[in-house]
């Protein structure tokens, strides 16, 4: 049975990811959140990634963890964001998982309503620009770039991730 570990199943990306995996009986899930709810108490630190990987031996990694306030302290961000990612990429390649990173449209400037990969690339905020750093990750992790709080469609329904997961 492949073994996941979910990274920030407290927010609300992680907590939608992990209400939709659960429903599948055939991966075992570990959990992570600031907050005691999860298998595993966790703040980042490179320590304790690496510590918490080695001791769960996962098949895949889920990062939803982010710092996304306007008001985290930019070298948080820059922690968090950024260097998460990359140490992920690396941990993979060390001990044989596979990485599943969740990036943001807001690496974007906002100029277009649609972005693809050949957008250029120009964050107006920390948070996009940290996240950005974070997506050279993308050289080992598969790094999925969304918005999950999206937009809506005339009709009314939303077209954005979390909805797409349901």
């Amino acid at each position: 049975m492949p073994k996941i570990l979910l990274l920030g199943s407290g927010g609300l990306l992680g907590s939608n990811i992990l209400h939709e995996i659960s429903k599948y009986k055939d991966f075992q899930v570990i959990t992570t959140a600031r907050e005691s709810h999860a298998n595993y108490k966790f703040n980042y630190s490179p320590r304790n990634l690496a510590n918490l990987i080695k001791h769960v031996r996962p098949d895949f990694v889920i990062n939803c963890i982010a710092a996304t306030s306007a008001d985290t302290p930019f070298n948080t961000s820059l922690k968090v964001n950024s260097l998460l990612p990359i140490q992920l990429a690396v941990l993979s390649r060390q001990l044989g998982f596979q990485v599943i990173h969740f990036s943001t449209n807001a690496v974007f400037s906002g100029n277009k309503k649609i972005n693809t990969e050949s957008t250029f690339a120009l964050p107006r905020t920390y948070y996009g620009i940290t996240k950005l750093f974070g997506d050279i990750s993308a050289l080992q992790n598969t790094v999925l770039r969304t918005s999950f709080i999206g937009d809506s469609q005339s009709d009314g329904n939303p077209r954005n991730f979390l909805n797409k997961l349901r």
